[in-house]
């Protein structure tokens, strides 16, 4: 779903700087290039937690089995 998301709005920008010029063109050119920006930091943060929340995951089963409460 987050890849996606990144996807739609690179392909707004693409599609955006392809089209028309003038400084109206140009500032939404600027805010979808600035949304897009956003979308990576937020897919880079997310997948930080991700990443965290597997090794949490990945310590306590390892823990729960040394205390033989999972197979």
């Amino acid at each position: 779903m987050r890849i996606a998301a990144a996807n739609i709005a690179i392909y707004e920008l693409v599609g955006s700087s392809s089209t028309g010029t003038g400084s109206v063109c140009d500032a939404a050119q600027d805010e979808l290039f600035v949304a897009g920006g956003q979308v990576v930091l937020d897919l880079r943060a997310s997948i930080i937690k991700d990443n965290s929340v597997s090794e949490n995951l990945k310590s306590y089963t390892t823990e729960m089995q040394k205390h033989c409460l999972i197979n």
